[in-house]
């Protein structure tokens, strides 16, 4: 979801600097959830799509920009789509550099700052470091409405090394005076269960909700309260007033960019080097007090 989302100021950038230009992203599943009904964008492209190498070499592009990729067939694909220029960084195509025409160093900077670094080579200044998710008003309306004020609490991550202990997420929240919901994905349904099981009166919508209807349910509570994760991208995209709780990452690459309605909580690692994907238990995770947490709300 974040590296979706770090593209959307650089897309933008990109069409306002041509609006005339045509402007299509080949992206993942999730992604085009992410991207559906932004203007800036002419056609979405899913790399699950059938005859999706025919419908790449189909395309005449003069340039190719390399975001991201999290799979190597992204760089093949961007060859046969006859581009004159491929842009990307330097150092992150898995060993595929030099498919690139114009290879960019990498800085010590924030993932969005790096992107629209990309399209300032091909002369679009940026518009603004605003991530942005484009809802529908009748995908706002079918958001359950819910007393406010409203705390909205996203227990997992996609690794467990970035996962604050659910007793702990609970124990922060236990003071707050309003409505609290859990959200979470179908693998992260017993996860968000226990954290709700701990606040009597919560709800966990773990499960119940599509990508979409998470960004508007996220849009209309008052406070997020998450994991460096997914949906905490979803949450500054969407302008929510965030706590974001950070431990082997560094919020400075990946966390929030240019962005005041957010709080960063960082816990320093306590292995090193950090065991990252290898971790099992994220104990640097556990030197973030729950005191502390609810002092930001």
């Amino acid at each position: 979801m974040g590296d979706t989302l770090w593209g959307t100021p650089a897309i933008r950038a990109i069409k306002k600097h041509n609006p005339n230009a045509y402007l299509s992203v080949l992206t993942s599943p999730m992604g085009k959830q992410l991207l559906l009904h932004n203007p800036y964008i002419d056609q979405l492209i899913t790399i699950k799509e059938p005859n999706l190498r025919k419908k790449i070499q189909l395309i005449k592009a003069d340039v190719s920009l390399i975001f991201h990729i999290s799979q190597r067939v992204m760089m093949p694909l961007s060859y046969l789509s006859n581009a004159t220029h491929i842009i990307g960084s330097a150092g992150i195509n898995k060993g595929l550099d030099s498919i690139l025409t114009q290879c960019v160093e990498q800085n010590q900077e924030h993932e969005i700052a790096r992107r629209l670094r990309l399209v300032e080579k091909m002369g679009a200044p940026s518009s603004g470091s605003e991530m942005e998710i484009f809802l529908t008003e009748d995908e706002r309306k079918k958001v359950a409405k819910f007393p406010r004020p409203i705390l909205a609490i996203h227990p997992g991550a996609k690794d467990r090394f970035k996962q604050y202990p659910p007793h702990l997420f609970a124990k922060a929240a236990k003071n707050f005076q309003g409505t609290i919901l859990i959200t979470g994905g179908k693998e992260e349904v017993a996860l968000c269960e226990q954290v709700a099981k701990e606040l009597p009166g919560s709800i966990s919508l773990a499960g119940k909700l599509s990508l979409r209807a998470l960004a508007a349910l996220i849009e209309s509570v008052d406070l997020f309260l998450t994991n460096d994760t997914g949906p905490m991208h979803i949450a500054f995209a969407m302008k929510t007033k965030t706590i974001a709780l950070f431990g082997p990452t560094d919020p400075n690459l990946c966390g929030p960019y240019e962005y005041e309605n957010a709080t960063i909580l960082r816990a320093p690692p306590t292995c090193t080097p950090c065991l990252r994907k290898k971790c099992q238990e994220p104990f640097c995770m556990r030197q973030i007090k729950p005191s502390k947490i609810a002092e930001a709300f």
